[in-house]
């Protein structure tokens, strides 16, 4: 929406800036968590816009 209205003039600056501070969030999370690592997000089988769950449930 901003950037239709023009608040945001630069996108791809304001969207980088975003998951940097994302990515920081997670990161400091996983810090305070002994049970969860980053590779728990890992899920090399994964094929977008298809069924992940098909044949599981």
């Amino acid at each position: 929406m901003g950037v239709i209205t023009e608040q945001i003039e630069d996108l791809e600056g304001t969207l980088q800036e975003r998951t940097d501070k994302a990515n920081q969030a997670f990161d400091e999370t996983l810090d305070n968590q002994s049970k969860v690592q980053r590779a728990d997000f890992i899920f090399p089988n994964w094929e977008p816009y298809k069924n992940y769950n098909k044949g599981i449930i």
